[in-house]
């Protein structure tokens, strides 16, 4: 069988190079095998012939096992796909459009992110149960300054509508206010949600705006709380 060459050296070099950068020598098949199922998580497991296969460059994976060869072994994908008119010609073309998808969205996302880490405003991407997924370098930077675990309790892993919930300083009113908007927003009650609030830090006192909105990509539905600085605290509100 005649296979498309360029697309096959792009992929196996890709692949070999990682994986000594990972283990020092380019593993068996089977140790390859046992390594890549121990992390195919979402995605089918691989049979010895199948990593035999990646590893010489005689086919390529699909989308969701390319996802775990990227984050598993840290390989650009820009590379396996630079100067490639078209993938191994074993692949169906449903195959095709779906590794090339992948890659495309891939690039995208990480534009996205980019974008994402240059604002100034702090921002927080929930799930629909409240939980941060992902915040950006203003956020990551305001939570470090302002907490005693390296901000920890702020970021990723942590729910924040809990933590509005257990709020009991002088601001609970605020807090209380946030959780039940964001609440609206997730149950599609409202599609936005907005909230102006005194904020009282060690360095200083002042207003923050609050929005709340969410989107939809092909993975589902998020929520996205955004915070900005509005102004200085009023001396009456003391």
């Amino acid at each position: 069988m005649q296979y498309l060459k360029k697309p096959v050296d792009n992929f196996s070099a890709a692949l070999n190079e990682a994986l000594r950068n990972r283990y020092s020598k380019v593993p068996t098949a089977a140790v390859f095998m046992d390594e890549y199922n121990s992390r195919a998580y979402g995605t089918k497991t691989i049979n010895r012939e199948t990593a035999r296969k990646w590893i010489k460059g005689l086919a390529l994976p699909r989308a969701g096992a390319m996802q775990i060869l990227v984050d598993w072994l840290n390989i650009n994908p820009d590379y396996i796909f630079a100067m490639t008119d078209s993938l191994p010609a074993e692949s169906t073309s449903t195959d095709q459009e779906k590794v090339r998808i992948w890659h495309e969205r891939r690039s995208s996302n990480q534009l996205a992110l980019e974008a994402l880490e240059s604002v100034a405003p702090r921002i927080a991407v929930l799930d629909l149960q409240g939980k941060i997924i992902l915040v950006n370098q203003a956020w990551r930077n305001m939570a470090f300054a302002n907490s005693n675990d390296g901000g920890k309790h702020l970021c990723e892993g942590v729910n924040y509508l809990t933590l509005c919930d257990e709020v009991t300083t002088f601001d609970k009113v605020f807090s209380q206010s946030m959780a039940k908007g964001i609440r609206e927003v997730i149950a599609n009650v409202k599609t936005h949600y907005s909230l102006k609030y005194p904020c009282y830090t060690p360095k200083e006192k002042r207003w923050y705006t609050v929005q709340v909105t969410s989107y939809s990509n092909a993975d589902g539905r998020y929520v996205i709380v955004y915070h900005e600085t509005f102004g200085e605290l009023e001396s009456d509100f003391l």
